[in-house]
């Protein structure tokens, strides 16, 4: 048997074998840090992702769900949220979201921070269409936190 055939046979053997692993879809590679993914299809949705990732202290991600104007700077950049999130007694846990009006959602949450003040938090959150989904323009706090 010539060395091109046990090649040929190996690389037959092993589809065989792994055949059914190897045919499974790879899945894509997570966005980098300049990349965002493609927006939500919902306000409600768009809200929804923004405070679960602060709930993780994942800055990069809720910075994800803002509009690309509000990225990058002050207390809406990833590096301010996970910092802020990130560092919390008690995680941020979302209690409920409703969809107030037309692209107007209010959200309701609570938190511990690492001095132990408590926040039993609500904002008004107003959220944009956007060519690749749903991005939120604008918070306002009711509770003060």
């Amino acid at each position: 048997m010539s060395r091109m055939s046990r090649v040929v046979l190996l690389a037959v053997g092993l589809v065989g074998v792994f055949g059914a692993a190897l045919a499974q879809p790879v899945a894509a590679p997570p966005p980098s840090l300049g990349e965002v993914a493609p927006g939500p299809a919902t306000p409600a949705e768009a809200v929804t992702g923004f405070y679960r990732a602060l709930g993780r202290g994942d800055g990069i991600a809720a910075a994800g769900y803002l509009v690309p104007e509000k990225r990058g700077r002050g207390p809406f950049s990833a590096a301010a949220m996970q910092t802020f999130y990130g560092g919390l007694r008690r995680p941020l846990v979302l209690r409920s979201v409703d969809e107030v009006s037309p692209g107007t959602v209010r959200a309701r949450y609570a938190f511990e921070t690492l001095a132990g003040a408590l926040c039993d938090g609500e904002a008004i959150l107003r959220v944009r269409s956007e060519p690749d989904g749903l991005f939120i323009e604008h918070i306002r706090a009711l509770s003060g936190c």
